[in-house]
């Protein structure tokens, strides 16, 4: 089995990173849930991710945990990382 590393991250920036994930996460379930008409259910989605800055709210919590990552992991785990991502299945138009 592999030895799992420890990373640190300053206790601010993961209370933030938390709360921003809990928001989202959350608030999509419970939009998901509220309604059956999918045009409906769309608009309402565009009106969170718009209304609470998802994306920008997403991408700091990607650029703060990559901060970590990049300073502390090793080149082997940098590998691993790079590779998983190379395989994602990003949605497309």
């Amino acid at each position: 089995m592999a030895t799992q590393r420890r990373y640190s991250v300053a206790e601010d920036s993961l209370v933030k990173i938390l709360a921003d994930l809990e928001l989202i996460v959350v608030s999509l379930d419970r939009i998901g849930a509220s309604t059956d008409d999918d045009s409906e259910g769309r608009m309402r989605a565009a009106e969170f991710l718009k209304g609470e800055n998802v994306f920008r709210r997403l991408a700091h919590a990607r650029r703060a945990l990559s901060d970590v990552f990049d300073a502390e992991a090793s080149p082997e785990t940098v590998r691993k990382l790079e590779s998983r991502l190379a395989r994602l299945k990003y949605w497309k138009p």
